[in-house]
């Protein structure tokens, strides 16, 4: 399916969603000792919009990035939970559970508008004081703001929210795990190539290891210093430095203990054939 069109779609219901939140928050906050079904029925769409809010900008992120994740792979084993949802995937470009769950929130939103008409059409001087400003639903009377369904069929409605969220979740998982497999596939690729670079390094290796770079090795091999050392023995003439046998720094040196001596020169002064 088109992306852009589900997008759209979650973020229609996701803003039907917020609207109903606000006018039930109205509602509850005027009548104060609204019933108990309907105070649930609120945390109810409040909880299924933030569900939505969070599938909306997933989908949409989604998009952006160019993810060309199709429907089946989203909504497989979804459409099944859905009990309230009327529309056929095979029709349809949307899923089934964003018009069913649309449909249940209009039927909420229907309710709450009629009220807010109902207030709106109450003359300004009629309001026993309150200021034109609050919301609509305060203009009315309690008796006005009677719930108008009986308290099953209220409790019908926030079961139908509660599929529908459990249905968000889903897709809302699905999306996530989607994103997840596509950093696993990710990974995958990148072990690859860390493993063809270890391949390559082992081939190196046994380049080096090879037996004409063997030959050239032994060829560059380092100098043996036992060749300089008896090189120097031999030009050095008896006698030849026993000064410094004399000197103070020796003798202290000499009948000291854990101690160093530093005998230092210019370059060709005699120091390695001293020593």
């Amino acid at each position: 399916m088109d992306p852009l069109s589900l997008t759209a779609s979650i973020i229609a219901v996701a803003t039907l969603a917020e609207n109903v939140v606000t006018k039930l928050y109205n509602y509850c906050k005027a009548i104060r000792d609204c019933e108990e079904e309907v105070r649930k029925l609120m945390v109810e769409v409040n909880v299924l919009s933030g569900v939505l809010e969070r599938l909306a900008r997933l989908v949409e992120d989604e998009e952006e990035n160019g993810s060309k994740h199709s429907e089946d792979e989203m909504m497989e084993g979804i459409e099944s939970l859905d009990a309230g949802g009327k529309c056929d995937p095979k029709v349809s470009s949307t899923p089934g559970y964003i018009p069913a769950c649309q449909s249940t929130l209009k039927e909420i939103e229907i309710i709450l508008v009629s009220f807010e008409r109902k207030g709106a059409r109450m003359p300004v001087n009629q309001q026993n004081g309150k200021s034109s400003k609050r919301s609509l639903f305060s203009r009315l009377s309690k008796h006005d703001l009677k719930w108008p369904l009986s308290k099953a069929k209220t409790m019908e409605i926030t079961r139908a929210l509660e599929r529908h969220k459990s249905t968000c979740v889903l897709a809302l998982a699905a999306e996530e795990l989607s994103g997840i497999r596509e950093v696993l596939e990710s990974t995958k690729a990148s072990n690859q190539i860390i493993s063809d670079i270890q391949a390559t390094t082992g081939k190196i290796l046994e380049l080096y290891q090879s037996k004409e770079t063997n030959e050239i090795l032994k060829w560059f091999a380092p100098v043996n210093p036992a060749f300089k050392h008896q090189g120097c023995r031999r030009e050095y003439q008896e006698g030849t430095g026993y000064w410094i046998f004399d000197t103070e720094e020796y003798k202290t040196w000499w009948h000291g203990s854990n101690m160093g001596l530093w005998i230092y020169g210019i370059p060709g002064a005699g120091k390695t054939i001293l020593a």
